[in-house]
């Protein structure tokens, strides 16, 4: 029983994973660790700017110059953004030059 429910809902996933992520950073910087989950984080919000502009079909070269200023450091970091996306099965790539987000998360 969590949290007097008789099952586990969407909340109480979104609820875990914030913990977990809030030790985990917390076991980073008292190790002295560079954030693991930095990188992803930035790719989330990545994935929710193209959700919120449209951008279901798009290249490397359209993040690059039209995209969102933090995912524009250089090309090396808007590579390694799009890389965590396909990762986590959020966006697809058939010839790695353009990109089709696979499924559009709940706002």
């Amino acid at each position: 029983m969590v949290e007097e429910a008789s099952a586990l809902d969407k909340g109480h996933i979104q609820r875990a994973s914030t913990l977990m992520d809030y030790y985990l950073a917390e076991i980073q910087r008292l190790t002295e660790q560079e954030p693991d989950n930095s990188r992803r984080e930035e790719a989330d919000r990545l994935l929710r700017w193209l959700v919120q502009k449209g951008w279901t079909h798009f290249s490397i070269r359209d993040v690059n110059r039209n995209g969102p200023r933090f995912a524009r450091k250089s090309a090396d970091h808007t590579a390694s953004l799009l890389v965590v996306l396909i990762t986590h099965r959020w966006l697809s790539s058939r010839d790695g030059r353009t990109f089709e987000v696979r499924h559009v998360p709940p706002q």
